[in-house]
């Protein structure tokens, strides 16, 4: 979902790879090693991951292989042929039980399978390059992955669109984060060649039922069943910390633009098209 956003926002004076799944395999370094042979990077951007929470939940070996393992790879690779690395993270590394947006030297405690994952590819990542430059931009709450898309704000869409009842946690908050933005801002930190650690999200807090109600006044859906509820109710296979929220000011003091997710939400979902049921 983020890789056609990055190949989107990609800058005219970046020469841009993006090799897909069935050449470039992270479990596998030889064929990692193959694509540096073939083109040579000087920065990559490792994008691929696991990111179905639930999914990892199920399957923590797999998540492990490709979000821990598979980092480690990527990332011995790109030191043993000098070229810079930017590894997205997420928020879901941390607890939930803060008050107030996470910075980025906050104490990570995930509480569930995908967030422990990427945290051990972070780690992976500070051992391999012990000693040298590397990126770390955590990210969270998705959403602009068009047709691809398979995050809350498009499955709230697709409800809206068949006029579903929805069921939304009034208890898990986030910062959204339109892919197209973070792209931006990866891409931004590039060209001012920034390192360690930093976040990235669109501006502002909100819940999941709150961000119900924005949707469909976005997409002038008047009418429609709201049911907000505690996430426990939910029934999720991996727990959820309660607030995902990243604090982006270190980013921004660098003068990076950012806006409110309200804004960014309302230019993708101005670009998607929507028709509910007639029945």
């Amino acid at each position: 979902m983020a890789a056609s956003a990055f190949i989107k926002e990609c800058p005219p004076d970046i020469k841009l790879i993006a090799p897909p799944e069935n050449i470039l395999d992270v479990t596998d370094k030889t064929r990692i090693q193959d694509v540096f042979d073939k083109y040579q990077p000087r920065v990559v951007i490792h994008l691929a991951a696991l990111t179905d929470v639930d999914y990892c939940e199920e399957h923590p070996s797999e998540a492990l292989l490709v979000n821990a393992k598979g980092t480690l790879n990527v990332g011995q690779v790109c030191k043993q042929n000098n070229a810079f690395m930017v590894y997205l993270s997420t928020g879901s590394i941390f607890n939930g039980e803060s008050k107030e947006p996470y910075f980025e030297d906050a104490k990570p405690a995930p509480v569930n399978i995908y967030g422990h994952s990427k945290y051990q590819g972070e780690l992976c990542l500070r051992t391999v390059f012990r000693n040298s430059p590397y990126l770390i931009v955590r990210s969270c709450w998705f959403f602009g992955g068009d047709e691809k898309d398979k995050k809350f704000v498009q499955q709230i869409k697709e409800k809206l669109e068949k006029k579903l009842p929805i069921y939304a946690a009034k208890d898990l908050r986030g910062t959204p984060t339109y892919t197209r933005d973070l792209a931006k801002a990866v891409y931004y930190m590039l060209s001012r060649s920034l390192d360690g650690v930093y976040h990235f999200a669109n501006q502002g807090v909100v819940s999941r039922s709150e961000m119900v109600q924005v949707i469909a006044d976005n997409l002038r859906v008047s009418r429609y069943e709201l049911i907000p509820v505690n996430s426990y109710d939910l029934n999720l296979l991996a727990p959820r910390p309660s607030l995902e929220a990243l604090n982006c000011r270190k980013l921004e003091k660098t003068g990076f633009d950012n806006r409110p997710w309200t804004d960014a939400l309302k230019e993708y979902l101005g670009n998607c098209q929507f028709s509910q049921n007639k029945t």
